[in-house]
């Protein structure tokens, strides 16, 4: 995975009043986001996240990813969510039905393409693709937007027939599900099908994990992805040097069949010319002007056309200039990048080997940690068990004692019963033994006496004390 390159995003850059059209459908289907991605991404966090996306279970995509142990979802909706499209609807198919349903692409080819342009079949006669080159300015600017960030490819010449629906439904109409796209393209890449095939949506992928809280400082010193350059209006409008080569041909044709009919005319005109019989002199002599101004007309036109041609060969002359001026600013940019990517790589792999050490290091601290938790809970199961026992011998103590004095205090209710009832019998015999002994009741009631009269006497000296002393006359005046 980590030897797999990766394709960038580009923004569109156009000026206010630079095809309009174009900036007005970003702006309904709400693609601002995904037609102007963030160009700082790292290397290793695509990487990781490609790495390590879940795949297919039971029929069923989990459309999950990890990244640094932090869970990375990216199904449908969370990527429509993270980019900010605006569900819209349209009149047109939608580019699921249209590239189930219309194999021939009714009206593609005229839409995106320019005059005198046709598909590169297939072996069945079926449409295929088309060149980037025939495309219309705008259905290149799109064609860029579509591979980049929609579908991805490394193929910037050719115009797949799904990705040609795409560009016409974008243009022309129709609902695109973007998060669905990106999110099965990413299981389709992630999955493998060759092992050199290029990784993208690393704009979206860095969105994804800003939102699931992935610690992006941890990648601020690795490899960063080479930027794309920006979508102008400049580069949509840019002709090579194959695609000036290709048009002149059609023109040629276009003038040879003219050729054709022009000398099909002359060769009637000479056949009326061969029967005198049939023509006067007036007539002849109108034929004779017809054919003088018709040779004229083919003469100017002809000198028309090899000042084209001149003007074109100059053109393209100017044109090899400024490729060859240009394929040399591109060598040199290559070399310099190679030698960034270099010292990147380099960086890359001593950041590797440091945190491989790091992860041994703490990989180890964990173990350690876990023996000293294993060893800790094993005491703590000792000192439960040993508790558990504890209170179980004192449950079975508390039970004891409590039968104890249960037994006790029945044991004392019998006694003070027996005792009441000995205590009864005395009471009652002995006043019946000897009449001069009274009975309880008039025991009790002369004592009751005895201390009532005990308590009038103390109150009445009380009271003779306070008056004596003063207090009594105190107390009755306040």
């Amino acid at each position: 995975m980590i030897s797999r390159d990766i394709i960038p995003e580009v923004p569109f850059k156009l000026e206010d009043k630079e095809y309009p059209d174009i900036q007005e459908v970003v702006r309904k289907r709400g693609w601002e986001l995904l037609c102007d991605q963030p160009q700082v991404i790292s290397v290793l966090l695509i990487h990781e996240f490609s790495a390590n996306v879940i795949k297919k279970d039971d029929e069923e995509e989990p459309y999950l990813s990890y990244v640094r142990g932090v869970v990375v979802p990216f199904g449908p909706d969370t990527i429509n969510r993270v980019l900010k499209t605006k569900p819209k609807r349209f009149k047109q198919p939608s580019y699921e039905k249209r590239v189930q349903y219309d194999p021939k692409c009714v009206d593609v080819l005229s839409d995106l393409c320019k005059v005198g342009t046709d598909w590169v079949l297939d072996s069945h006669k079926h449409p295929l693709k088309l060149r980037r080159g025939d495309l219309i300015p705008q259905a290149k600017g799109w064609h860029d937007i579509v591979r980049r960030s929609l579908i991805c490819t490394s193929n910037n010449s050719e115009v797949t027939l799904n990705r040609a629906i795409m560009i016409h439904c974008i243009m022309k109409g129709g609902e695109i599900d973007v998060g669905e796209t990106i999110a099965k393209n990413i299981i389709n890449i992630a999955e493998g099908v060759q092992k050199d095939s290029w990784l993208g949506y690393p704009s979206t992928i860095l969105r994804l994990c800003e939102e699931a809280g992935v610690p992006l400082k941890e990648f601020d010193d690795t490899e960063i992805i080479s930027p794309g350059k920006p979508i102008t209006k400049r580069l949509m409008e840019y002709v090579t040097m194959v695609q000036l080569e290709r048009q002149p041909l059609a023109r040629r044709k276009r003038r040879k069949e003219a050729r054709q009919r022009e000398e099909q005319e002359e060769r009637e005109q000479q056949e009326d010319r061969e029967e005198p019989s049939a023509l006067s002199v007036n007539q002849l002599q109108a034929a004779l002007e017809g054919i003088s101004g018709q040779y004229s007309k083919i003469q100017r036109s002809q000198d028309e056309q090899a000042q084209q041609q001149r003007d074109l060969w100059q053109l393209m002359d100017q044109q090899r200039g400024t490729q060859a001026q240009w394929m040399d600013q591109q060598r040199k940019y290559q070399t310099h990048m190679m030698e960034l990517q270099q010292e990147q790589y380099t960086k890359m792999y001593e950041a590797i080997n440091n945190s491989t050490t790091e992860y041994e290091r703490s990989m180890n601290k964990v173990i350690q940690e876990q023996f000293q938790l294993r060893k800790e809970q094993a005491q703590q199961r000792e000192l439960l068990q040993r508790m558990d026992d504890r209170q179980d011998k004192l449950y079975r103590e508390f039970n004891e004692n409590r039968m104890f004095k249960e037994a006790r205090h029945r044991d004392r209710i019998e006694y003070d019963m027996c005792t009441q009832e000995k205590l009864s019998y005395i009471c009652g015999t002995l006043p019946v033994l000897n009449s001069k002994i009274q009975t309880f009741n008039e025991a009790h009631k002369v004592l009751e006496e005895q201390e009532i009269s005990r308590v009038k006497f103390n109150i009445e000296r009380l009271k003779d004390k306070m008056v004596s002393s003063g207090i009594w006359r105190k107390m009755e005046e306040g």
